[in-house]
Parts: C-alpha cells; structure tokens; sequence
C-alpha cells in the first residue's frame, strides 16, 4: 500500500511517500499490536504525518519507544528527538561492537560505551535515552521470583542488549530479511558480515543497563526521558525524512495510540559520522547495516511480530 501525503509543519510543505506493510510477522517477544486492519492502517499513517515535527540539532536522542513522557530525570519537560533504538549512543555502541570499530580493544564494558560517546561527542552529537516510571520508583533494580536482583531502567533496548546482540547470529536469517526490507534499494549483503558472536558475548558480557544512565550523566540533563504506562505500540516507523521525527508525546495525546518510530535520517548520520581511515566508505555503509540490524533485533527481542510498518520517505 503506497501514497503521497502533504503535509504542513511550520510554515513549511514537503511531500511523503507513504508504504504500509503487512504485519511483520516475526518476533520473539511479547509486545502485541493488536491486529490492525489496511484501513485503520491507512488512517494511522495519516495521523502519523500529521504528527510530524522538525528536530532542533541541539535535541538530544532518545530511544523507539512509543509510550508518552511525563518528565526528564532532570524535572524538565521533553521536547522533540531523534528516535533510534535506545538512543543515539546505544545504537552507535551496538554497532561498533557488531563491526569491531574498536582501536582499542582492552577497554572495559563501560569504557568502550564511553569511548564511542566521546568520539561523537566531539562530533558535536548530544544523546539521550529513557527509563520509566516503574524503574525509577525501584531503583533501577527488578527482582526475580527466586528473590534474586538485576539492573532495569525500563528501556528494553538497553536492559536486554545482550539477548540483542544475540540475534544477528542466532536469527541471522530473520534479521538479515528485516534488515533488507528496511533499506531496500541500500541494501547490500556485502555489509551484513559482522565480527565473530564470540567476540561480541566477550565484550558485552558484563553489561550493566544502568552504565547508559552513568554515561550520559542523567543526573544533571535534561537527555533521560521517564516514560509512563505500558507498551501498546501497534506499528513501527520508519522515517527517512531528514531532520523529523514523530512528536511521540502529542500523537498519543491525540490520537490515544503508541507506535515505535525509527528516524532512519539519524541512522545515516551516525553511521557517516562513525566512519574513519583508509575504507570509511565501506565503513559508513557496515555501520549503517549493523544499525538497522540492532533496530531489527530489537523489535524481534520485545515483539511479537503483530505490528505493521510504515515507511515515510
């Protein structure tokens, strides 16, 4: 299902093309969408274009997650974000970690997350990320039924980042297809190759959900959104309209849905930016494959399969 919208944000008109696919269909996890029917579809997409805002370059990033914000972790409100999984620097973590862009590789967990935020740092690259209500009201500490306690922010992206970064090996068929379907005419299976799994368990072994939250100084910014409710999302975006993203917060205001949105424009410009030496060009386009690889893994690791995609480009 194809159409052109129009839309008018700020005095401003461009035009989207609109694709909307069938359900996914595939997903381990356990986020249900409901079963949207190609009309309702069609309306949600227009209400997504509707919602459609411009991104200040100063925003920091923040993570897919469609459910509302009610503040930062600062006390400040939120405004509009580039949405990738788990934020900008988580996804760019991922996927240095699924290329070995590495230099240094005697760095600890926490040192090459920190490593990769200091490097686009420099880029003048502002991230963000979430937690929720819940977590934060238990301090980032779940407990199991046999009373044994790990770390949880609240963000599934970030507190089973491990299980994630499974998937590429373990469902390299189902995210090598994803990961196809999403960039379509960029696709290339030549940048599919990643690093040994070995090699990846090996550095992520002793990840720490709350090491994001350190990372970004959340305690001091504005970049940790607190997320309310429970997930409801009933599609993903994929948005390639440079410097836009959906205004979570006002489209389930309005319209009382939730959807995951991934700004693909960002992705791109991560991955440009991630890029150095001799082979940046081939670099640039691994690190993009291995980003939306990690978007993909993501929704297999907390979905179900039952949500449809909408591509806006």
């Amino acid at each position: 299902m194809e159409t052109t919208m129009r839309m008018e944000k700020e005095d401003t008109r461009m035009q989207a093309q609109i694709t909307i696919g069938e359900p996914i269909g595939l997903g381990h996890g356990k986020i249900d969408g409901g079963t949207l029917s190609a009309e309702s579809a069609n309306e949600l997409a227009e209400q997504v274009t509707e919602h459609l805002v411009s991104v200040d370059k100063m925003a920091p990033s923040t993570c897919i997650d469609g459910r509302p914000c009610g503040e930062c972790m600062d006390g400040s409100p939120t405004e509009a974000r580039p949405s990738v999984a788990g934020g900008g620097l988580l996804t760019a973590y991922a996927a240095a970690e699924l290329t070995g862009w590495f230099e240094d590789d005697n760095l600890s967990t926490t040192g090459r997350l920190r490593n990769v935020g200091e490097y686009l740092g420099a880029l003048q690259f502002k991230f963000g990320a979430h937690c929720d209500e819940g977590s934060v009201e238990k301090n980032f500490t779940a407990v199991a039924d046999d009373g044994s306690s790990h770390p949880k922010i609240g963000c599934g992206a970030d507190d089973l980042l491990v299980e994630i970064l499974q998937q590429p090996y373990e469902h390299s068929d189902e995210v090598t297809a994803l990961t196809a379907a999403v960039l379509s005419d960029g696709y290339d299976e030549r940048y599919m190759h990643f690093v040994n799994d070995s090699e990846v368990a090996q550095h992520i072994a002793d990840w720490n959900p709350t090491d994001l939250i350190d990372v970004l100084g959340a305690e001091t910014a504005n970049n940790i959104e607190i997320l309310k409710g429970a997930h409801a999302e009933v599609a993903v975006v994929f948005n390639f309209l440079p410097d836009t993203t959906v205004d979570r917060d006002a489209f389930v205001a309005d319209t009382g849905e939730q959807v995951f949105v991934v700004d693909m424009w960002y992705i791109n410009k991560l991955a440009k930016a991630m890029a150095r030496g001799p082979e940046m060009v081939a670099q640039e386009q691994q690190l993009k494959h291995a980003m939306v690889a990690y978007q993909v893994a993501t929704y297999l690791t907390l979905c179900n399969g039952s949500q449809r995609p909408i591509f806006l480009k």
